[in-house]
C-alpha cells in the first residue's frame, strides 16, 4: 500500500493508536541510546496529552513526533478539523508541550508554513510524506528534514 494512504488510514478511528503506542512501550526498555521517536496522534479527542508524554517519558522516550497527523488531510475535511480544534494548532500546542517536558520533537509537516510553525513552536527535526513539499532553503540551516515516501534525509 503506498505510504499516502497508510497515513490517511492511520487517522480513521479504527483503533486506539495511543493506547497501542504504550502497551507497545511497555513491552521493552528504551535505552539512551535508542534513537526511537514515539510517534503520537497529538489530537487524539481522548487523551490529556501531557499524561500521554509523562508516560512516555516514564518508559526512557526522548523523541516525539505528532503522527498521525491532521497535517496528512487537505481539502473539507482538514478545514473541519481545523475549526473543531483538532488541526495545526492542537499540534503546535503537542510540540510546546513536548519540548516543555524535555522531548526532541520530529515534527510531521506538509507545507512550509506548518513547518516553520513546528520550528518556532519548538521542533528540532522534520517529517515530510514528500520533502519537495516544503521549501527546505526558507528553513533555518541544519534542520534536519525526513522524508518518508523515499526514506530519506534532506
Amino acid at each position: 500500500m503506498p505510504v499516502e494512504h497508510l497515513i490517511t488510514l492511520a487517522l480513521l478511528p479504527i483503533h486506539d493508536w495511543n493506547s497501542a503506542l504504550l502497551e507497545g512501550a511497555s513491552e521493552g526498555p528504551i535505552t539512551q541510546s535508542d534513537s526511537i521517536s514515539a510517534c503520537v496522534f497529538a489530537i487524539d479527542p481522548f487523551r490529556r496529552i501531557r499524561d500521554l508524554l509523562l508516560e512516555l517519558k516514564q518508559n526512557n522516550f526522548h523523541w516525539v513526533t505528532n503522527f498521525p497527523s491532521a497535517e496528512a488531510i487537505d481539502g473539507e475535511m482538514r478545514t473541519t478539523l481545523d475549526d473543531l480544534g483538532f488541526g495545526l494548532q492542537k499540534e503546535l500546542e503537542f510540540v510546546d508541550e513536548a519540548r516543555a517536558l524535555g522531548f526532541a520533537v520530529a515534527a510531521f509537516a506538509t507545507t512550509t508554513f506548518s513547518a516553520s510553525l513546528m520550528l518556532e513552536n519548538g521542533a528540532t527535526a522534520l517529517v515530510t510524506p514528500d520533502a519537495s513539499m516544503i521549501d527546505v532553503a526558507s528553513l533555518p540551516s541544519g534542520v534536519p528534514v525526513i522524508e518518508l515516501e523515499g526514506h530519506r534525509s534532506v
